[in-house]
């Protein structure tokens, strides 16, 4: 099954989401659940289908059982159960089996069944918080919380002062922090205005300590940097320029959530030796592998070398050969050392 025969497009994503929203509603009983929980239920149904029509374009069963497992923390915070996180993928089928037919149903089911079992894996293997910083991520989230912003300064001049450089502190403490405070999101742990809180005073460290940082000789090399379209996830990428500008290459950080266009052009513009590409979501693949198709197009920028990096790859990690990029690097280390060889 590919992009032609399940077509993506505006209209017909919401008409089979509201077509399954029907399907839906038929299967539960009334009053069920309240207009909070029917709203969501109606937007996660649009995202079960983006997730399965990307899966089934990219080949990649992993795309969907990623999502399926983030998506069931989301259905715990409204208090929704699991047997209601089937019966919405469910619906999904159904609704795929009329507008579409058999053959279309039959292959999305397929997908799904397998992004099902790997994502129960998924489940029993979430991220165990390294034990060395436990505590010290415990207390940086205390003093963000409460305002004490010294008190976070003197948690990470504490971590220098153990021995600590500033790669580990970025990846093992600040990278570990972020994750940890993702899924407090999630749980309902945190609001999303405690979380924007915390995330903003960590880029504001992450900074602070790079401008503080020798810098290694310039080396003659340029890179672009940006997050896919759509992608608002852009600490981790931050970090990473942040230390090739300490190690001696000339980024252009362009940031989150740059339109297509804006990003390819701004490449043509400045011909750097790389472009960075990273994504943490699976719904910002397709756009990806547009922005490097389109760069592939220009003859003038036939020897750029276009390294992925992100969740989305880490958990496929055969995606970016899909995509036809030259590189994946899922630590700073392999990324430099490639970018040091061209």
């Amino acid at each position: 099954m590919n992009r032609q025969a399940f077509e993506v497009t505006s209209t017909n994503i919401e008409l089979i989401t509201r077509k399954a929203f029907q399907i839906f509603q038929s299967q539960i009983a009334e009053n069920e659940f309240s207009e909070q929980q029917l709203s969501f239920l109606l937007e996660a149904l649009k995202y079960h289908l983006i997730y399965t029509f990307e899966s089934l374009n990219f080949d990649s069963e992993l795309i969907l059982s990623d999502y399926i497992a983030w998506t069931e923390s989301m259905f715990e915070k409204f208090n929704i159960s699991y047997d209601f996180l089937i019966k919405s993928f469910s619906a999904i089928i159904f609704a795929i089996r009329q507008i579409y037919g058999d053959d279309e149903a039959d292959v999305a089911k397929r997908i799904l069944d397998l992004a099902f079992l790997n994502s129960r894996i998924l489940k029993t293997t979430e991220t165990i918080f390294r034990l060395k910083f436990e505590e010290d991520i415990n207390r940086y989230i205390n003093c963000v919380l409460s305002y004490d912003r010294i008190g976070t300064q003197r948690i990470i001049e504490e971590l220098f002062e153990k021995g600590y450089d500033l790669k580990t502190i970025y990846f093992d403490f600040f990278g570990t922090l972020l994750e940890k405070v993702g899924l407090m999101w999630q749980k309902g742990d945190l609001s999303i205005s405690e979380e924007h809180l915390i995330t903003g005073w960590t880029e504001f460290l992450i900074t602070e300590l790079s401008t503080k940082a020798q810098k290694s000789k310039k080396n003659g090399k340029t890179v672009v940097a940006t997050c896919a379209p759509k992608e608002l996830h852009e600490v981790g990428l931050k970090m990473i320029c942040n230390l090739l500008e300490i190690d001696g290459y000339e980024v252009f950080f362009l940031g989150s959530n740059i339109p297509y266009n804006d990003i390819v052009n701004f490449v043509l513009n400045k011909s750097p030796e790389a472009l960075l590409i990273s994504s943490s979501m699976f719904f910002s693949v397709g756009e990806v592998k547009n922005i490097i198709e389109k760069v592939r197009s220009f003859e003038t920028e036939k020897d750029i070398k276009i390294i992925v990096g992100g969740r989305t790859f880490d958990m496929d990690k055969n995606l970016w050969k899909k995509l036809g990029a030259d590189f994946y690097a899922n630590n700073y280390n392999k990324l430099k050392d490639y970018l040091d060889s061209i």
